[in-house]
């Protein structure tokens, strides 16, 4: 049997360069706008190379550095993902930090405020610039569960001040003394039990070396002091301030960190002994980070003394305690940047995942394995399959049946090279228009759909259109035939595609039989008549 086909395999790369026996081969792949990636399960995830796992769906923007790395998330998904504490810590703790990460969330989504997050079209960020977000691998770790069962605790819950959520800062460690913050609820106060905390108090030993080359000052460092916010550095000849928060950040970039601190310089808040004579400067220092807000060690402090988690945030934040917020009043999702900047970023995820352009069109319908996407130039992204799955599906052993006990409207049947999107359409006798079934993703090997219902007997042409997107359609078409019925049942006859002397003609003519025989009986019986036992 005749069969027709097509595939059209959307490809794309640059215009070949001119040589003088050949052509430079193309490039893989396609090149769009902008990419989506989507687990085929709402409960699985995708993953991205050494960035992380992530619930909900990855879009990858190019932009200037590189791609950009965006999560769209539930948001309360995003909660469970923060990575702000160890999930071992006192429940009470743990429901204080979920508060607060949540209200801070809020916050940030309602600023119009240009950021390098929102340039790539994402909400917020995932570093200690807006709060560590780290995915599935906060949930994944040690004592996770813990963390989970807080946020679901904690659900809705968020700090309002003028009914509006609260810009809810929060460090490490304040090192006793929280910092006022410019809002009315982001009050100077003492705090024992930060004070309590690893980082309550600390000091860093710089050499004037090491400062002379930081900061390349000529002659080389004489002595310097802290004034105010300033940092003054004397040199021969003259002397240079420089702000307190850019010493603590050249510093942090360049001096590995001391005695088991976090970094070499952990929170803005430090004095400066210098000693002329040894060429030594000593900062004396307190806390960890800004200071303002919640301190984490301060409510891990105040949980083990037994507070609740409202009490922790009210000690915090001038007196606001949690309110609830309905569903409508939270937004369902949240884009958060993961990464910006790189060079090639590596996709997979937990099962099968489709790939989508900025339009919404599928580019692949049913990936798996890794998948690679890279910068194209002006702005795009080239998508770059593995090399299995860049040819368009392989469709063979193609067979269209007619109706039968079994299959009402008939079906066809076929083998499947690869995953692909699969839809029928019916053209032939009686139809104005095509009949087409619904898209349904099928896996690699034999394979039956269901034809759409049949006007009646005639001659039909099906085609089944298997399609894995960008542009990798395969289409093979076969003759069917539907007899017409007859009083005794229906007499079914079917032309088919390859396999039809195998599989559709010896059922067709065992079920013509089959109802012969029960014709034939049936007409036997009538003729005898009743037995004379049921005369009486």
């Amino acid at each position: 049997m005749a069969v027709a086909s097509c595939v059209v395999v959307g490809l794309t790369g640059p215009a070949p360069v001119a040589a003088k026996a050949r052509k430079a081969p193309a490039a893989r792949g396609w090149v769009v706008d902008r990419v989506r990636i989507e687990n085929a399960s709402p409960d699985g995830f995708v993953g991205v190379g050494d960035v992380g796992r992530f619930r909900g769906a990855i879009d990858l923007v190019a932009a200037a550095g590189g791609l950009a790395v965006v999560n769209e998330v539930a948001f309360e998904e995003y909660v469970q993902g923060i990575a702000e504490v160890p999930s071992g810590w006192p429940a009470e703790a743990l429901k204080a930090q979920a508060i607060a990460a949540r209200t801070y969330a809020l916050h940030e989504m309602g600023k119009d405020v240009a950021t390098e997050a929102r340039s790539v079209g994402a909400d917020i960020c995932a570093t200690q610039a807006c709060q560590v977000y780290a995915g599935l691998a906060k949930e994944r770790q040690e004592n996770g569960a813990r963390w989970v069962a807080a946020v679901q605790a904690t659900r809705g819950e968020v700090l309002l001040y003028r009914g509006a959520p609260i810009l809810a800062m929060y460090s490490s460690s304040n090192g006793g003394r929280s910092v006022a913050g410019g809002r009315p609820y982001l009050r100077a106060a003492p705090d024992p039990d930060s004070a309590r905390g690893p980082y309550g108090s600390w000091q860093v030993r710089l050499g004037y070396g090491e400062i002379t080359r930081l900061f390349g000052l000529p002659g080389g460092l004489t002595s310097l002091r802290r004034d105010g916010d300033t940092v003054v550095l004397d040199w021969p000849g003259g002397q240079t301030g420089v702000a307190a928060a850019d010493f603590r950040a050249r510093v942090n970039e360049a001096v590995a960190p001391q005695g088991g601190l976090p970094r070499a310089v952990p929170s803005p808040h430090f004095s400066v002994l210098a000693d002329d004579q040894t060429g030594t400067a000593t900062l004396d220092g307190r806390g960890h980070g800004h200071g303002i807000g919640m301190s984490q060690f301060g409510a891990l402090g105040k949980a083990t003394r037994g507070m609740k988690a409202a009490a922790i945030l009210a000690s915090y934040y001038g007196g606001l305690k949690p309110t609830v917020l309905p569903p409508d009043q939270l937004p369902a999702t949240v884009r958060v940047a993961v990464a910006t900047g790189r060079g090639t970023v590596t996709a997979d995820a937990s099962g099968r995942f489709r790939v989508l352009d900025g339009a919404g069109n599928p580019v692949a319908v049913a990936a798996h394995g890794a998948w690679r996407f890279l910068p194209a130039g002006n702005r795009r992204v080239r998508v770059v399959p593995p090399a299995d799955q860049e040819p368009a599906p392989v469709l063979d052993a193609v067979a269209a049946r007619p109706p039968r006990p079994s299959a009402p409207n008939g079906d066809a049947r076929f083998a499947l090279g690869s995953a692909a999107v699969v839809r029928l359409r019916v053209e032939g006798t009686g139809l104005a228009q095509p009949l087409e079934t619904a898209p349904t993703l099928v896996e690699p090997g034999e394979a039956t759909v269901a034809l759409p219902p049949l006007p009646g007997p005639g001659q039909y042409a099906v085609a089944v259109l298997a399609d894995a997107g960008g542009g990798r359609v395969t289409t093979v078409t076969v003759p069917l035939r539907v007899a017409r019925q007859r009083a005794t049942g229906p007499a079914l006859a079917a032309s088919v595609g390859p396999g039809a002397g195998l599989v559709g003609r010896p059922a067709a003519i065992a079920w013509a039989l089959l109802m012969l025989v029960t014709a034939l009986l049936g007409r036997l019986i009538v003729r005898r008549g009743p037995s004379p036992e049921r005369r009486r």
